[in-house]
């Protein structure tokens, strides 16, 4: 069965020269309704895509007790890397977390502000499931030398309750 383009377009041209109001009032109508679908659509990408990248930047920050030694660190570190929602481990040395926040405050302040650098140790642990935010913080507080885990809690639960509700 063919279909016949000529005769569709001869029946649509004679439809619009008999009732040219219904049919402008028919095109305008399905404009508008694409350009409402189209503004809907960009709307929902762009939130999906904002929620991600906010997810995508949670991270845990674990906070090591003092003196902790070398090789418990990289015990530490080769532990978290084992749990399966773990992407990447980084050790960030006091010194280095000093460094980060000059930097941040436009270099402000210094050790001789302070007398001795009061900053701790501490691990930067990226997931490959932001989700599982909790449960992963739960598991490495139990490990040994961990002082405290620093994830914002309240804030990750609303951020995660977001993006659902975006998603």
């Amino acid at each position: 069965m063919s279909f016949n383009f000529s005769f569709f377009f001869r029946e649509v041209y004679f439809n619009i020269k008999r009732n040219p109001l219904m049919s402008a009032a028919s095109i305008s109508t399905v404009m508008v309704l694409v350009l409402i679908l189209g503004i809907f659509l960009l709307l929902v990408m762009n939130l999906d895509h904002m929620a991600q990248d906010i997810l995508s930047q949670l991270q845990l920050n674990i906070r090591l007790a003092r003196a902790v030694p070398q090789e418990q660190i990289l015990e530490l570190k080769r532990k978290m890397l084992q749990i399966p929602e773990v992407s990447a481990v980084e050790f960030v040395t006091k010194e280095e977390a000093f460094r980060r926040l000059q930097k941040r405050l436009s270099r402000s302040i210094s050790i001789s502000d302070v007398g001795v650098n009061p900053l701790p140790d501490y691990f930067e642990v990226n997931l490959k499931t932001p989700r599982e935010i909790e449960h992963v913080a739960v598991r490495v507080a139990r490990l040994p030398g961990v002082e405290k885990v620093i994830y914002g809690e309240d804030l990750s639960r609303r951020i995660l309750s977001i993006s659902t509700i975006v998603s």
